[in-house]
């Protein structure tokens, strides 16, 4: 599976995650991107910002608190990484997300 950044030719190996928190030094609740998929280059280069807007933050924020978890504090929400194993790249293979163009102008996914 190619990487979800527009145009790149390289296999995805790595799939961002939000660690969202309401508070420092608590453990976080996490949000997978399960459709993106990105490259080792485009990994050191993607951060929080081009993921997750204020109005996506806005919406994870409401949808928490609706089901009885703390909301959590955008300055305590980074963004973390897991490894794609080859079967979960073929599945996403087929429900792909793309981001649409490179940093510092990336598009956000949510």
């Amino acid at each position: 599976m190619p990487c979800s950044l527009d145009r790149c030719p390289n296999q995805s190996r790595w799939r961002p995650n939000l660690e969202l928190r309401a508070k420092q030094g608590v453990s976080p609740s996490t949000a997978e991107f399960c459709n993106l998929g990105v490259c080792n280059e485009h990994k050191s280069v993607i951060t929080l910002q081009h993921v997750l807007s204020d109005e996506g933050f806005t919406k994870l924020s409401k949808f928490m608190a609706e089901a009885g978890k703390p909301r959590p504090d955008k300055q305590y929400t980074t963004l973390a990484w897991t490894p794609i194993s080859p079967e979960d790249a073929e599945e996403m293979a087929e429900h792909q997300d793309q981001i649409l163009s490179m940093p510092p102008d990336l598009d956000v996914a949510f």
